[in-house]
């Protein structure tokens, strides 16, 4: 499994996040559960979901028939809090191959390409949000 990784964290507020999120074309959507429970999706659709304490936001987009990765890890603040620390994950995924985010609390998100970067399958998902 062939990975490039880059992180970077900045303070931002979570509003700005979202509206970055919005403002690049990203959907977000619970996409269509696959026969062990997972979400799939097609390229340039974006998720959302809450795991541990965390927010996951992302895309990803096909290359070399693999799943060039964004994941955006965002802590979940208490109501009131003005700034955040994200942290925003790139990766190529390989062709039938998975990667895994576990968050400090526990839970994790596994992430598989599939269909020669056509498909992304996302499990351990709680909750898809829209």
């Amino acid at each position: 499994m062939a990975f490039r990784i880059h992180l970077t964290g900045t303070t931002v507020a979570f509003s700005v996040a979202a509206a970055m999120a919005i403002a690049t074309g990203l959907a977000s959507a619970k996409g269509a559960a696959t026969q062990a429970g997972a979400l799939a999706l097609t390229p340039a659709v974006g998720f959302d979901m809450e795991i541990g304490g965390q927010r996951a936001m992302g895309f990803f987009m096909t290359e070399a028939r693999a799943c060039a990765m964004t994941l955006i890890s965002v802590p979940l603040e208490p109501e009131g809090a003005r700034t955040i620390e994200p942290a925003r994950l790139e990766f190529l995924l390989e062709n039938n191959t998975d990667a895994s985010f576990k968050t400090p609390e526990g839970p994790a998100l596994t992430f598989r390409c599939e269909q020669a970067g056509k498909q992304l399958s996302i499990s351990g998902a709680p909750e898809a949000t829209s």
